[in-house]
């Protein structure tokens, strides 16, 4: 992978040069909503790797990339504990900030809300296919995640940037 490369304690962690052009063009672009999805995504992750370290899980790196953040562990993915750490730790943000840092809390709200899909990458997967093995079987899960897929793009009709409804919540709960 190329980017920056360095290590936190005993983990390695890659950070890929497109997501670090990505990190700066929102920097400087909307300083409070990029405040906001960094908080709420470190929060999200921090968590992960609590839980991990909690259950005595050596992590052997975390990579980062533009479509997202993989927290490779040796025993792999598939605890219920580990996957529901990060969006837990976005709820509970995302109530807590309700009134102090409303944009954060929105998009916190709707990084945890997301995470709990069945989708794949997502955490509700890791929920899925450890309380169904029987989706282990890719065409089974594949349709559960179309589903899953449909009933979201449903919801967002006529929404046309994911950072819409973020944007509605922070309206919604806005201090006047």
């Amino acid at each position: 992978m190329s980017g920056l490369r360095f290590r936190v304690r005993d983990t390695p962690v890659d950070l890929s040069f497109p997501l670090l052009a990505a990190l700066t063009a929102g920097a400087l672009l909307d300083g409070e909503l990029f405040g906001a999805v960094l908080c709420a995504v470190l929060v999200h992750e921090l968590a992960h790797l609590l839980m991990l370290r909690t259950c005595r899980r050596p992590v052997r790196g975390v990579i980062c990339r533009l479509s997202g953040i993989e927290i490779r562990s040796t025993e792999g993915r598939g605890s219920i504990p580990s996957a529901a750490a990060g969006p837990a730790a976005n709820l509970l943000l995302g109530l807590g900030l309700l009134r102090l840092w409303p944009a954060c809390a929105a998009v916190s709200l709707l990084l945890g809300g997301f995470h709990l899909l069945p989708l794949p990458g997502a955490d509700g997967e890791v929920f899925l296919r450890c309380l169904r093995p029987e989706l282990r079987d890719r065409a089974a899960f594949r349709v559960c995640a179309a589903l899953c897929l449909l009933t979201a793009g449903l919801c967002a009709a006529g929404l046309c940037h994911p950072l819409i409804p973020a944007a509605l919540l922070v309206r919604l709960f806005r201090k006047e």
